[in-house]
């Protein structure tokens, strides 16, 4: 008899646990997205291309509490939370990997990205309804430039060359 009383007693505590971390986390209901997004455009400068989403995000129930994940071409990333309401998630790419275009950003919220790591664990196609999505319009990173940085590089090594020459020189007549 004592011992089922436990077993009651703990299931309560867990669910009493479980309700209380629902109202601690919230969840986003009917979520109102404003987004920002960035891009590498130049790849003379970058060893690779940077995507940067940033977005500003408001609940009915208020503001969220819960941790977020993006999805990007079959990754599932973490977002990094700002202050109040505003939200960072970014990721690299090879240059020739980065094509020009629309990329699609589906975020999750915890239930939702466990469900994607179930799929992606499985080898099953990602099914799973993102809680909303920001899009990415990436232009393509150029190459061309009017100088190129092998050139400027030769000019200024031969300019030091020839003022140490002329320098020394100077020295070496007086």
């Amino acid at each position: 008899m004592e011992v089922s009383l436990i077993k009651i007693t703990i299931l309560i505590l867990y669910v009493l646990c479980l309700q209380s971390n629902s109202l601690v986390l919230g969840k986003c209901n009917n979520p109102k997205v404003q987004s920002e997004s960035y891009s590498t455009s130049e790849r003379l400068m970058s060893a690779k291309t940077v995507f940067l989403a940033q977005f500003k995000l408001s609940c009915d129930s208020g503001e969220d509490k819960g941790t977020w994940f993006a999805e990007v071409d079959g990754q599932l990333l973490p977002v990094a939370k700002g202050e109040g309401n505003s939200y960072q998630v970014s990721w690299t790419s090879k240059h020739e990997d980065a094509k020009p275009g629309k990329y699609v950003v589906k975020l999750y919220d915890d239930e939702g990205a466990v469900a994607v790591r179930k799929a992606f664990r499985e080898g099953k196609e990602n099914d799973v309804t993102p809680s909303f999505s920001i899009t990415i319009n990436h232009p393509g990173a150029t190459t061309i430039s009017w100088v190129s940085p092998e050139l400027v590089a030769v000019v200024v090594a031969v300019l030091l060359w020839y003022t140490a020459y002329t320098r020394k020189s100077k020295i070496q007549e007086n």
